[in-house]
């Protein structure tokens, strides 16, 4: 049955001319991150009014830091004219590189004058900043780290998430992109409250990565996703909307999805397309030109999202697999491994290792491993688990249980 919406939806426009699959190299070991803010407004009902406004920015950043900074300050103006208490900017907001290597040179610290600047002006206008992909200096002179800023309206920085998924890609078309070549991933999932609601916090590419979100929503309780982005054209037009309402529906969240929009230089274009979508995936916010400078504005509703729970509550029904939140060596074996020296069904099912010594050898450093509860199958004949760590404890006798999983 369809849910009635509340929210209320306008545009301004500036331009009038761990549900993991088992792959190694293809998924990232990350801690969690938890950031609380006393008197802002959190996942409690009771703290937060029935609605609140927020926006989302879309512009076509260039090599100009000055310039960049004035499209922003106008998008800002125009989403406290809208009486907006958040405004999402896109990746790459303050800068894009026309050349290899200008990126890297003019990272800075998040204390450095081009992020003060912008906690300037967030004080200077009373309203919250989430800036999405910032040039943050790496932690040596050929990387950076592409960093979600969040600002609040007295110009402190609140919280800060850096990139996980790196956009290592061969698009169609015979683009080839290599992120990781100049950037550092992150490591932490982030979310923080704000006077908008909990706010989980990510960057484009992370949106093609669900088990991401659900940790946001399940085991941080975020209210709204925040994903700033620069899609390039061609992936916009095939995954851009359906993997971001796909993940709203999901979570059963709200997202904002700031978009890079139009051609930044002769060699880089962003598909644009700038979308706030309720938790029932219906787009709420949207501009009416995919590729303008401009805004949309959206009412968040918390009762909308306290609806869509109750009426499909995937948070009681979901199956608890589990993960070991630690670091496991596997090895892989060009064969069989001796039947003596392998784990019995039991074994597997209660996780505990098998720490034999023949069966030590070269080893890859894999991320956190699936169980499931239900009698999973044991592990494959060619993989045996011998060595697990926990960044917190050296001690492992307490984590060869399956019981000292999390569920997420």
């Amino acid at each position: 049955m369809p849910i009635c919406l509340s929210n209320c939806s306008f545009h301004v426009n500036l331009n009038s001319k761990r549900n993991l699959l088992l792959c190694p190299t293809r998924h990232v070991r990350f801690r969690s991150l938890t950031v609380q803010s006393s008197g802002i407004i959190s996942s409690d009902p009771a703290m937060a009014s029935n609605s609140v406004r927020v926006a989302a920015a879309q512009m076509t950043s260039i090599n100009d830091l000055a310039a960049n900074f004035a499209t922003c300050s106008r998008l800002v103006k125009e989403a406290v004219a809208a009486e907006a208490k958040l405004v999402c900017f896109p990746e790459s907001f303050s800068f894009i590189a026309a050349k290899n290597g200008e990126s890297v040179k003019l990272a800075e610290p998040l204390d450095g004058p081009i992020m003060q600047r912008y906690c300037s002006l967030a004080r200077e206008s009373g309203i919250w900043l989430s800036l999405g992909g910032f040039q943050e200096k790496g932690s040596d002179d050929a990387h950076l780290r592409n960093t979600h800023v969040i600002i609040d309206d007295s110009g402190n920085i609140r919280s800060s998430y850096s990139k996980i998924h790196l956009f290592d890609v061969d698009v169609p078309g015979g683009r080839v992109y290599k992120e990781s070549s100049f950037t550092e991933p992150g490591k932490d999932i982030v979310a923080v409250d704000s006077p908008v609601g909990r706010l989980g916090l990510s960057v484009c590419y992370d949106l093609r990565f669900p088990e991401l979100y659900q940790q946001l929503r399940f085991q941080h309780e975020a209210q709204i996703l925040l994903v700033p982005s620069a899609f390039t054209t061609i992936t916009g037009q095939a995954h851009w909307e359906i993997l971001l309402r796909a993940r709203a529906i999901e979570t059963q969240c709200y997202v904002i999805a700031a978009a890079q929009a139009g051609k930044h230089n002769e060699n880089r274009e962003s598909y644009g397309d700038t979308l706030i979508i309720d938790p029932w995936g219906t787009v709420v916010g949207r501009l009416p030109d995919r590729i303008s400078t401009g805004i949309t504005v959206a009412d968040i509703d918390f009762s909308l999202i306290d609806s869509v729970r109750a009426k499909i509550p995937i948070a009681k029904q979901r199956k608890p697999y589990r993960v070991l939140d630690i670091c496991i060596s596997v090895i892989v074996q060009s064969r069989k491994p001796p039947m003596d020296e392998q784990p019995t069904r039991k074994e597997h099912q209660k996780g505990k290792i098998n720490k034999s010594p023949s069966l030590l050898g070269k080893a890859s450093c894999l991320p956190p491993v699936l169980f499931c509860p239900d009698n999973g199958p044991p592990p494959s004949l060619h993989q045996t688990l011998v060595v697990a760590y926990d960044s917190r404890n050296d001690d492992l006798s307490s984590y060869f249980h399956i019981k000292d999983g999390k569920s997420f």
